[in-house]
C-alpha cells in the first residue's frame, strides 16, 4: 500500500505523556511522509529506552485522511495507534486554557492527556484487498443510492 498517497496534512505535532500525567521530552513536529514517519519512530524508540518502557501507544486526531497513512505505517512497524474525536480534542483544549487558540502543540498535549484518560478508539485494521473492495463499491455505486 501506498502510504504517503493520501496525506494532506503536511506536518503535524507528537507529545509524549507517561501515564501518571507527566510530560516527557519536547514535543516532536514531524511531516506527513516516510522521512517524517521515520523520524517519529526514532524519536518514540529513543523516548522508550531512555524511560526504560517497553511500548507505547500513538494517538491520532481523526481529521480528514491523513491519519490512514500514518495508523497503516505505525501498524506495520508494531505500533499501537488509537484515533480521538476532533471535537473532544477542541472541547478539552478550551477546558484545559480557557482560550480559543489553537495550535499543534497545544492538540499534540491534549491528545496525550485525553489518551491517559481512556477517550479514545481503536482503529480496526483492514486487509488492502478489503480496503480496495470497499474503494470499488463506492466509486461503482452513486451516493444516492447507497441505502
Amino acid at each position: 500500500m501506498d502510504y504517503f498517497r493520501l496525506c494532506k496534512k503536511t506536518s503535524a505535532s507528537v507529545r509524549w505523556k507517561y501515564t501518571k500525567g507527566q510530560k516527557f521530552g519536547e514535543s516532536l513536529s514531524f511531516f506527513n511522509n516516510e522521512d517524517g514517519f521515520s523520524c517519529l519512530l526514532h524519536w518514540i524508540h529513543k523516548l522508550l529506552v531512555s524511560f526504560q518502557l517497553s511500548e507505547a501507544i500513538v494517538g491520532i486526531e481523526l481529521i480528514g485522511d491523513y491519519w490512514l497513512a500514518l495508523s497503516r505505517w505505525l501498524f506495520d512497524h508494531k505500533f499501537q495507534a488509537v484515533l480521538v474525536n476532533p471535537q473532544l480534542v477542541k472541547k478539552n483544549k478550551e477546558n484545559r486554557d480557557n482560550t480559543r487558540s489553537k495550535s499543534d502543540v497545544k492538540d499534540a498535549l491534549v491528545i496525550a492527556d485525553m489518551i491517559k484518560n481512556g477517550y479514545y478508539s481503536w482503529i480496526r485494521t483492514t486487509t488492502e484487498e478489503f480496503v480496495e473492495l470497499r474503494v470499488s463499491c463506492l466509486t461503482v455505486m452513486p451516493s444516492s443510492s447507497v441505502w
